[in-house]
């Protein structure tokens, strides 16, 4: 297992309201299984679809957006929206 920094999961849908202008993140510092077990609560960001524009902790901005642009191109990859962890 990697020692991680972050752990999350990104998704290119908002997976409540199923909007498809934004993604939306959520992570936790270290290894996803806080997250997982409910031990930590995650941390959240958005990123416009669009415009790319994020919103979240600003230490993440460049990172988020580098994996929004991953995700975009596994979503047409698919041809469906993804949740990528």
């Amino acid at each position: 297992m990697v020692d991680a920094e972050l752990a999350g999961v990104l998704f290119t849908v908002e997976p409540v309201s199923q909007n498809r202008s934004i993604l939306v993140g959520n992570f936790v510092h270290g290894l996803g299984e806080q997250l997982v077990s409910g031990e930590v609560n995650a941390e959240s960001f958005t990123i416009e679809r669009a415009s790319l524009s994020y919103e979240g902790p600003e230490d993440l901005s460049a990172t988020a957006t580098q994996l929004a642009e991953l995700a975009l191109q596994i979503e047409t990859q698919f041809d469906s929206p993804q949740d990528i962890e």
